[in-house]
């Protein structure tokens, strides 16, 4: 038994030994992808998302069929960013649409002049 313990307490005091990191780590981003993308939200206000939350059109979200509920991802269209939480579940639809933008999202993403909202391909990477 003693031959056991003994390098099971090693260990334990190496571990206790080693330095410990000040701040926080982060992964690196993802790398950038291309997928298409539509925006929903009108006629389903006041609904709750699959994740939780009340859908308006002030909800900067989008909805994905495998990423976990609140996964950041960062969209850029024409020189513009917006990072958004998953909030909800979809498309479904098409399976060459990956995304669905809230509206809030899609608003963010487009210019100031255009209040259309994206319904084609987007970059995006996960943070």
């Amino acid at each position: 038994m003693r031959a056991r313990v003994l390098p099971l307490f090693v260990a334990a005091v190496a571990l206790l030994t080693l330095p410990v990191s000040q701040g926080t780590a982060t992964a690196d981003p993802s790398p950038w992808q291309v997928s298409g993308a539509t925006f929903y939200g009108p006629g389903l206000y006041g609904n709750r998302t699959a994740c939780g939350q009340a859908l308006s059109p002030d909800l900067v979200g989008v909805a994905s069929r495998s990423l976990p509920c609140g996964t950041n991802v960062e969209f850029e269209w024409h020189g513009r960013t917006v990072t958004a939480p998953v909030v909800d579940r979809g498309p479904y639809g098409s399976t060459s649409i990956q995304w669905d933008l809230t509206e809030a999202t899609c608003r963010r993403l487009s210019a100031p002049d255009d209040d259309r909202c994206i319904t084609h391909e987007i970059a995006w990477r996960t943070l």
